[in-house]
């Protein structure tokens, strides 16, 4: 008996000693994960490496970038500032074109063959983290991103969200920059409005007295511009009470896509009427974006819906016609009830890193680079603006390494509308203190059309530094809480993906019949159906069961 209670004894003092061991083992394995170094004050991240990091990615090629002499999209002030200021050593394994990158980043994800750090659409996200293929960055943040870094981060929570998984952060959404910028304008040509004798339309009543008042002084002309994917029309809509080309909440707590609901029957009605009267040219069913600028250049156009930043898309009209033919920004007026912005989820791709990069670190610490030149250099008076404008050349540059960049959401929104709308009303003269290193950038390239009318400051001034800029326009929307936000707050589920082109040129080619007279408003009811039982049924199911409050099974 004895014997027996020794044996137990030198066993369970055995067993305590190899699980003390495997415990000390343990813990000397999670002491080892390298998080990154840092340091104090405002830079604290940037702590370069003592031996040479090598970074490997792949990326787009950059053709309107204008490169610095020698240089191109594999080598250049960026990769420069990485080695001297990080000792990060960047090696491109291949460029392709826009298109030719997605396939090649394809196929790089089917045969494992990927680089340390890429650039990606949510759908390779999504395919990237369920093959547990990208590093986990949650507990390299602290260390390495700066606080700007965080900052953008925390101003678009919900973009953030879709980058984790199981609260664990898998990469960096890339961002947009604001809610604010994805809002749409009413563009109308300026000097035809100011002989009109017309003011600014508040209905869309008022859209058609304007619209006959061009027509007529200008004959030949017609009324707005559409193209054949019909986007001004789904703009249009939101003035009817419709929210197309988003997720929205339905009365029972279900989400539906919003282009096939009733409300969009009203709008339908409208472009109708409008396509009969000779407001939208008889061929709109053929026209591309370029045919609209086309037209308003010929004096042939004089209003169109169209992006925040259409300005300098309009460029070649006021060069044929005139420093006066400018298009200027007003906000979408009423239609049966007040315009209110559908509102996307801002974000298209995301930064991630490959789970077997050896230092993750650098490729945070890279990023946190990227964004201190973009927005913090000049401020903290490190680098002067010439110095900068070598990584950002003009404003292109700082898009030739996407996996290193983010937008900015935290300062690009309506602060820097406000600011920049100060300065339109005192003169163009700077009195408050700019948030970031970019808001001068982006004074300095508005400034040459009211220095001496140069189109290069065309578009940054119609955009914000005009009096009545879209930027301002948008915030006065925004101001007074008419947006809706998608409640689609991530990628389109996988199950839905092959629907998608096939749903969308359905509408597409349904609602053109209506608007052309092909087919009655009536016929909305039987698109919707054909909508349903084409995969917008089982699309619907996919969103409701990743993003619906009110589950399906």
């Amino acid at each position: 008996m004895k014997k027996a209670s020794l044996a137990l004894l030198v066993c369970l003092a055995v067993f305590m000693a190899s699980t003390g061991c495997q415990k000390k083992e343990n813990a000397a394995t999670a002491a080892a994960v390298d998080y990154g170094a840092r340091t104090t004050g405002p830079n604290y991240w940037w702590v370069k490496f003592d031996k040479p990091v090598t970074l490997h990615i792949v990326n787009n090629e950059r053709p309107s970038t204008p490169f610095l002499p020698g240089d191109d999209v594999t080598k250049n002030e960026w990769t420069r500032g990485f080695k001297e200021q990080l000792n990060v050593d960047i090696v491109t394994d291949w460029v392709a074109g826009n298109t030719g990158y997605t396939e090649k980043l394809n196929l790089a994800i089917a045969s494992n063959t990927l680089p340390d750090v890429l650039w990606v659409n949510p759908t390779q996200f999504r395919q990237l983290v369920e093959a547990g293929m990208t590093a986990d960055l949650t507990d390299y943040i602290e260390n390495n991103c700066s606080d700007m870094v965080k900052n953008i981060m925390a101003a678009a929570p919900i973009v953030t969200e879709t980058a984790k998984v199981n609260g664990r952060l898998m990469g960096l959404p890339s961002y947009g920059y604001g809610d604010l910028w994805n809002m749409y304008t009413l563009w109308i040509r300026h000097d035809w409005l100011q002989q009109s004798g017309l003011g600014e339309p508040k209905t869309f009543d008022d859209m058609e007295k304007i619209m006959d008042t061009f027509m007529k002084a200008n004959p030949g002309s017609y009324g707005i511009g559409v193209t054949k994917n019909l986007d001004e029309f789904f703009w249009a809509a939101s003035a009817f009470g419709a929210l197309p080309k988003i997720w929205i909440d339905a009365p029972d707590g279900s989400l539906v896509y919003g282009s096939v609901q009733p409300q969009m029957k009203a709008a339908l009605e409208k472009f109708a009427d409008w396509y009969k009267r000779g407001y939208l040219k008889k061929d709109f069913t053929s026209a591309e974006n370029r045919d609209i600028v086309n037209d308003i250049a010929a004096g042939k156009l004089g209003m169109h819906i169209w992006t925040n930043w259409a300005g300098w898309m309009y460029v070649d009209a006021i060069k044929a016609l005139g420093l006066d033919s400018y298009m200027e920004p007003y906000q979408i007026p009423s239609g049966n009830g007040p315009y209110i912005a559908p509102l996307p989820l801002d974000n298209s791709n995301y930064i991630v890193v490959n789970k077997n990069c050896k230092n993750i670190p650098a490729v945070l610490k890279c990023i946190s680079y990227h964004t201190w030149v973009c927005m913090e250099a000049t401020r903290q008076k490190a680098l002067t603006e010439e110095q900068v404008n070598r990584y950002l050349l003009g404003g292109e540059g700082r898009h030739d390494l996407v996996m290193f960049e983010l937008n900015d959401p935290y300062s690009g929104g309506a602060a820097l509308g406000e600011w920049a709308h100060k300065i339109a009303l005192n003169n163009y003269q700077v009195t408050d203190e700019p948030m970031t290193s970019e808001w001068m950038s982006q004074y300095e390239q508005a400034a040459p059309w009211w220095r001496d009318h140069s189109l290069d400051g065309y578009g940054r001034w119609i955009q914000m530094y005009a009096p009545r800029s879209s930027a301002w326009n948008d915030i006065q929307v925004w101001n007074e809480g008419r947006y809706y936000m998608d409640r689609m707050t991530g990628p389109l589920p996988e199950v839905a993906l092959p629907y998608g082109n096939t749903l969308n040129d359905l509408l597409i080619e349904g609602f053109t019949k209506i608007i052309i007279g092909d087919q009655p408003v009536s016929y909305f009811d039987t698109l919707v159906a054909e909508w349903k039982t084409s995969g917008g049924d089982i699309v619907t199911q996919a969103v409701n069961k990743e993003y619906g409050k009110k589950k399906t099974p």
